[in-house]
């Protein structure tokens, strides 16, 4: 059976259904499979009832940002320090709310995610579109977005550099990844939603 995808915005929650043999007897039970950054989650319900409820739960902490792990990367620690830094003592959030206020254009800025259907919408009538590259184009831009959110013009071409030579891929496919993602920020600038 293919598993049930229950989608908040950018999270994704499966619940897959696994029958469990106890004796001459056989239960089914549902796993809820979810990541939070690269760790794999897994909880087991015994009805897809309470295991469609939990995983809408899951689903929307997961894209509103409460659902977390008590481990943070060493990257991520490392990037907060700079922050921290860079700010000479003044707190993150007092930073982060005069931002806010004195850039509201960049606040109402799409996100990354909002723009992929509508780019892929586009490339469907652009004429030679072969349509197995569409799919190709999807899981480049679902990988990148599913890791970076942003709102659409604060991602600029230094950030997605370094996001390419951070790929485990061939350097191919690290290639693929980049024609993707610049395709997808040509489309941005020309409908209005980047100006650089």
């Amino acid at each position: 059976m293919k598993p049930i995808i229950i989608q908040k915005g950018w999270a994704k929650v499966r619940i897959y259904e696994c029958p469990l043999r106890r004796g001459d007897e056989e239960y089914m039970t549902y796993i809820i499979s979810w990541y939070i950054g690269k760790k794999r989650m897994r909880r087991g319900m015994a009805s897809l009832r309470l295991a469609k409820k939990e995983a809408n739960t899951i689903a929307e902490q997961l894209a509103d940002g409460s659902a977390t792990t008590a481990e943070i990367t060493q990257k991520e620690l490392q990037h907060y320090r700079k922050c921290e830094n860079l700010l000479n003592g003044v707190p993150l959030m007092r930073a982060v709310k005069y931002f806010i206020e004195h850039n509201p254009k960049e606040i109402k800025a799409p996100r990354f995610n909002d723009l992929i259907d509508e780019f892929l919408e586009n490339r469907k009538t652009t004429p030679g579109f072969i349509s197995k590259k569409l799919k190709i184009m999807r899981d480049h831009l679902n990988r990148y977005g599913s890791k970076y959110n942003w709102p659409i013009n604060l991602i600029g071409p230094k950030h997605i550099e370094e996001y390419i030579e951070e790929l485990p891929l061939s350097r191919l496919n690290r290639l693929k990844h980049r024609e993707s993602i610049f395709a997808f920020l040509k489309y941005a600038r020309q409908r209005g939603y980047l100006t650089v």
